[in-house]
Order: structure tokens, then C-alpha cells, then sequence
């Protein structure tokens, strides 16, 4: 009974690790995708177009992130869970992804088409789209993997101590 409890106790801590290093992520992500599109922007001398595009994306950039933030940390705790379960990293590393880039992805186009009130309105939605499938499939062989793969490690490192 008493190594019970000692066990959940030690999942529930790591869980706790795993949830504040997404928040963690989510929230340099952000910048350093606003960094990086400010500095290829002002490089090439197109500061009219990220004019344009921050006016067009910024308030959805800006919502979508704030969301991405507020909901990383159930998303991996659910995935946390999954890999307890043994479901293959590959697989929870895909679900992660699709979770966190549909919503993200949902709020972002909804504040895009209702903030902006252009004519083609499929137009401001197509950006954003593509985004989404592009960033799925990276996010799930890259950062997804790698945070999949961490956390097996850690509950493979829990169940041989």
C-alpha cells in the first residue's frame, strides 16, 4: 500500500514536470516564431508586408497563442497518461500534435475571418490551413517525438527504480 501511494506520488510529480515544461515551450515558441518573422521581415526590407501581415494575423496570432499556453499542459498530461497506458510514442506523439494545432488552429482562423473584413475571406483562411497541416506533420516527428519520447523515458525510468 505504502509503495503505492509512493508511485503515484512520483507519476503525479513527473506529470507536474512534463505540464510546466509544455507551458514553458508553448510560450518560447511563440516568441521565437514573432522573432523570427520580425527579423526576416526587416532583413529583406519588407517592412510594409509584415505590416500587412500583422495587421491581417497579429490579434489571431496573439489569441491563438494565449490558447495554445492555456491548454499545452492538459494536452500532455493526457499524453503523459497514454504513454502509462503503452500506447507507441509515434501515435501519441501524432495525437498531441493534431490536439494542440486544431485548436490553436480553430481560434486562430476564427479571429482571423472575424477581424478582418475582406471580401475573400477564404483567403485569410488559406494561410492559416496550410499552416495547420504543415505544422502537424512536423510537430509530430519533431518537438511531438521528442516530447513523447521524453516522457517514455521517464516512465520507463520510474518502473525500473
Amino acid at each position: 500500500m505504502q509503495i503505492d501511494q509512493k508511485h503515484n506520488q512520483v507519476i503525479t510529480d513527473l506529470k507536474r514536470q512534463w505540464v510546466f515544461l509544455s507551458y514553458g515551450t508553448a510560450m518560447a515558441l511563440t516568441i521565437v516564431v514573432a522573432f523570427i518573422f520580425y527579423v526576416l521581415f526587416a532583413a529583406i526590407g519588407e517592412t510594409m508586408a509584415l505590416s500587412g501581415f500583422i495587421a491581417i494575423y497579429g490579434h489571431a496570432y496573439v489569441g491563438s497563442s494565449v490558447v495554445l499556453i492555456l491548454i499545452s499542459g492538459s494536452v500532455v498530461s493526457k499524453a503523459f497518461d497514454q504513454l502509462l497506458k503503452g500506447e507507441t510514442v509515434l501515435f501519441t506523439s501524432f495525437r498531441l500534435s493534431i490536439a494542440l494545432n486544431s485548436i490553436s488552429g480553430i481560434v486562430f482562423i476564427t479571429i482571423a475571418l472575424f477581424d478582418n473584413t475582406l471580401q475573400n475571406q477564404w483567403l485569410i483562411a488559406l494561410l492559416p490551413l496550410v499552416a495547420f497541416v504543415l505544422s502537424t506533420l512536423i510537430t509530430t516527428f519533431t518537438i511531438g517525438q521528442l516530447a513523447c519520447s521524453g516522457i517514455r523515458k521517464t516512465i520507463k525510468d520510474i518502473h525500473t527504480d
